[in-house]
């Protein structure tokens, strides 16, 4: 349009900035040696683009079939339905939901996309990578997780004596049990998550709820020998952020009678129409402990 143009002096200043020692000093260093290098670049640049402009919204759709939840900047992923991608893909699919996730991509390098994408291949559940910006990705059985990366407080040691009739009260973990002395019912029911019947004589020596301690073992129902509660839990499938909040109940003796809302042990199953006593979740901290419940209790009510 034969306008005049006018001329920023700090442009002509290699110091200045990098892009001017670029253009000044290594462009014309380069296409010295390499003539027709900048028009290359330029091109290549071009195709880009274009491969861009057509592969994103694809891209786009598979992210959005692989979405399980995406809410308040945590973002979780069907594996399986990355795993099969490839490389190339999966690289772009990942950098597309971190962004998403963090809301840009500043001090990410291909490095720290890779080590994401090592997370499908192990298949290790609880592997966790922490990234810049303080974000964390985490494999968590099917599923990656992407979640801001938040100081959790290590929960205290908690244990309490569980009478018989009574309630008793983890308050960090936000568990809440209860036991009545009652005849076991016939039909009974081994496997309610929020509910146990053990036999009369495993209470005898009273009865303690207590947090979950590395190095708890104990019988699961239906088996003879003894399995740490962490092994236990990996079985289970108890994700391992939740898995501090755990709560049992134990006999006079410190032997776990019940893993709360998860399974009874087998030395102190109760017997049909036999003295029992019933253990009942009244409040749990969600996941830790089956659905949060408000349930009836005799020794509340008397």
């Amino acid at each position: 349009h034969a306008l005049p143009i006018r001329t920023d002096r700090s442009n002509l200043d290699p110091d200045y900035a990098r892009r001017n020692a670029v253009r000044l000093r290594i462009m014309p260093l380069v296409e010295e040696h390499f003539p027709g290098a900048e028009r290359a670049l330029m091109r290549a640049c071009e195709a880009a683009e274009e491969e861009l402009a057509w592969t994103e919204p694809i891209l786009a759709g598979w992210l959005d079939e692989a979405t399980i939840e995406d809410d308040a900047g945590r973002l979780e992923l069907n594996a399986e339905r990355l795993g099969g991608l490839h490389p190339g893909a999966l690289h772009r699919l990942l950098l597309t939901a971190l962004e998403q996730a963090r809301g840009d991509l500043s001090e990410l390098g291909r490095e720290h996309i890779e080590r994401v994408a090592e997370l499908l291949g192990d298949g290790r559940t609880g592997a966790t990578v922490e990234l810049p910006g303080r974000v964390r990705v985490r494999r968590e059985y099917g599923r990656l997780i992407f979640e801001p990366e938040a100081l959790e407080e290590e929960l205290p040691s908690e244990q309490v004596e569980l009478p018989v009739p009574g309630v008793a009260t983890l308050p960090a973990r936000g568990v809440t049990v209860c036991a009545d002395a009652e005849m076991a019912p016939s039909g009974l029911d081994e496997h309610a998550p929020l509910m146990a019947w053990i036999d009369a004589d495993a209470a005898r020596g009273g009865l303690v709820l207590r947090n979950a301690r590395p190095g708890d073992r104990f019988v699961p129902l239906g088996m003879t020998g003894s399995k740490k509660l962490q092994d236990f839990f990996v079985d289970e499938k108890v994700p391992r952020r939740l898995r501090d909040h755990a709560a049992v109940v134990t006999d006079g003796d410190d032997r776990i009678v019940w893993v709360v809302g998860h399974r009874i042990a087998d030395p102190a199953r109760a017997q049909c129409h036999a003295r029992a006593v019933r253990l009942m979740v009244l409040r749990s901290a969600g996941d830790s402990g089956g659905a949060e419940e408000d349930v009836p209790c005799d020794a509340t009510q008397s």
